[in-house]
């Protein structure tokens, strides 16, 4: 597993050693039950991508998002 991020207001993607969550319980849920959903999509469909939280949970909010990428 490989870990990216960028800086707040900032193109640039960097190469991150660990990652840190603050979140409430049910965040943390909806965010386990996404990456459970992008497992299961990249498992039968060998042409996914990458799919981002917020477009999952149909948010709206653009002040921060998880995305996740096929290896």
């Amino acid at each position: 597993m490989n870990l990216y991020g960028h800086k707040q207001n900032a193109d640039e993607l960097l190469s991150l050693n660990d990652v840190t969550i603050q979140a409430s319980p049910e965040e943390l849920r909806n965010t386990a039950e996404f990456l459970l959903h992008c497992a299961n999509s990249i498992e039968k469909d060998s042409s996914w991508e990458h799919e981002h939280l917020n477009d999952y949970l149909k948010t709206g909010d653009a002040s921060s998002d998880i995305v996740v990428f096929a290896q």
